[in-house]
């Protein structure tokens, strides 16, 4: 046993004379010598992840291959802490732990801002794709202020660039699909995306049965999304989640001065939160510019009347740059929307759907006129509410309002 690197790549090596995960000199882990190899001995566990420290990695490098490396050499397990110095990484190809056979991900900020930036420019293409889990942790499992995570997924759309005609279909830029198999953990998506191609963050698929107790979203979420559809998650916590479409996606925006907009933009690309098939959703959300969100088939939001789910909005059709976009043809303007009722997983409590919100309009620039529609239905007869929705609870509260 030997000491070998210094600084952030220190550590205690062994010998060996063959390579012992079959990948070669990875600069970290194992280390290529004129006879053998030299094999960094460690601890592997979740309070012990792999550090990306440990491979001297510059700014710039693409990690593709390295990351994959990990993945096959460690699974069923990824733990792995990005680098601890402020840096942007490439990811040419995508990062599927789905294909890898990867069940339990912690994917874990460092104490430094740190990009992972997806090169690949084909609209079918994800940056992070994650199937069937026991543990998920996307940047950390602490609590911090929504502005202070320091782990960012970027892509390189900028919508009006590729106008007309490139930017339709695609899947999710972090696509998360729990499957069947239930963990019954919490799960924490605490992170940032920027410039998706289409959906910033998706998570869901699968029946309505709980298999995710709490699921906790944060970050910043800039000309992107954020869409949570079932995945059997009973209780969904929105921790001041901040969602923008700065570049007038969602109203089809040609990047022009005049405003004017095109369906090809929006088609596909709307920068939406979406809440669907889910027990119940609580916390606070912040959109901006187009972004807009979108819920059906919830049983219940906020956690009653004294504390209610809290959605601030702003500066709708407009540009970051103070643009008045006039909305492509078809272009809903609903900044909230509530459609169908809950209880879909085949159980009837008897008992109303609740509501518990509080909704403030608060522009910076200069906001165009919106709605809420609420499309829920309630169902009485002589003896009182028999089941629907019931909205329990709703404030309006409107500062700033410049438009």
């Amino acid at each position: 046993m030997v000491a070998l690197r210094a600084g952030k790549q220190e550590g205690a090596f062994k010998w060996k004379a063959t390579d012992p995960n079959g990948k070669g000199d990875d600069g970290g882990i194992v280390i290529k010598s004129p006879n053998g190899w030299w094999v960094r001995q460690f601890t592997y566990d979740a309070n012990n992840p792999i550090e990306m420290d440990w491979f001297g990695l510059n700014d710039g490098t693409d990690i593709t291959t390295l990351i994959t490396n990990i993945a096959s050499s460690y699974k069923p397990n990824f733990y792995v802490r990005v680098p601890s110095v402020a840096s942007t990484y490439i990811v040419s190809g995508g990062l599927y732990f789905d294909l890898w056979g990867v069940k339990r991900i912690r994917f874990l900020e460092s104490n430094a801002p740190v990009t992972i930036k997806l090169t690949r420019d084909s609209d079918y293409a994800s940056l992070v794709v994650v199937g069937e889990f026991q543990e998920l942790v996307l940047g950390t499992d602490e609590k911090k202020d929504r502005d202070n995570y320091n782990l960012t997924f970027e892509g390189n759309y900028i919508p009006f660039k590729q106008y007309p005609g490139t930017n339709r279909g695609g899947t999710a830029f972090v696509d998360i699909n729990p499957g069947a198999n239930p963990c019954g953990c919490d799960v924490y998506l605490r992170f940032n995306t920027k410039n998706a191609r289409k959906n910033g963050v998706s998570y869901g698929g699968g029946s309505k049965t709980a298999r995710v107790n709490t699921l906790y979203v944060s970050g910043r979420h800039e000309n992107s999304s954020f869409q949570v559809n079932g995945g059997g998650v009973k209780h969904l916590v929105y921790e001041d989640l901040f969602v923008s479409d700065p570049y007038g996606v969602y109203w089809g925006w040609t990047g022009l001065p005049d405003g004017s907009s095109h369906p090809d933009i929006q088609l596909g690309k709307a920068r939406i939160v979406a809440a669907h098939s889910l027990d119940k959703f609580s916390g606070s959300l912040e959109l901006s510019y187009g972004s807009h969100m979108f819920s059906q088939f919830v049983d219940e939001v906020g956690n009653g009347p004294s504390d209610p789910f809290v959605l601030r909005y702003g500066d709708m059709a407009y540009s970051s740059t103070g643009v008045k976009i006039t909305p492509s043809s078809g272009v809903s303007r609903h900044v909230l929307k509530f459609d169908g009722q809950g209880n879909l997983d085949g159980v009837d409590t008897g008992a109303p759907g609740k509501r518990n919100l509080k909704i403030i309009e608060d522009n910076k620039v200069r906001g165009q006129a919106m709605t809420i529609l609420f499309l829920e239905s309630a169902v009485c007869d002589d003896t009182g509410f028999k089941g629907g929705v019931f909205v329990s609870y709703t404030e309006f509260t409107l500062v700033n309002v410049n438009g």
